[in-house]
């Protein structure tokens, strides 16, 4: 869909997402954070966070009674894992 495809391009060029924001569902997000391989976007208590690997992304949505900050170091970690396997 298109919202994977900007999400993808913004891991290549994080300039427009701040400005832009990010869709999920329809719903924008303020990027809060962006660079070639982490994505953070935030609406309100809700948070999306985009994690790039070698052969694939992550995309993980944090409804607001999810603590933000670990649902971004849970989502690190896990790219973090998967590049370790060489994926």
């Amino acid at each position: 869909p298109e919202e994977v495809q900007s999400l993808l391009k913004g891991l290549s060029d994080a300039s427009p997402l701040y400005s832009d924001g990010i869709y999920f569902e329809g719903q924008r997000y303020l990027v809060v954070l962006a660079n070639e391989r982490f994505i953070h976007g935030k609406k309100d208590k809700e948070a999306v966070y985009a994690v790039k690997t070698n052969q694939t992304f992550i995309l993980a949505h944090s409804p607001e009674w999810v603590q933000q900050p670990e649902a971004a170091k849970v989502d690190e970690h896990l790219g973090d894992y998967l590049i370790g396997a060489g994926l």
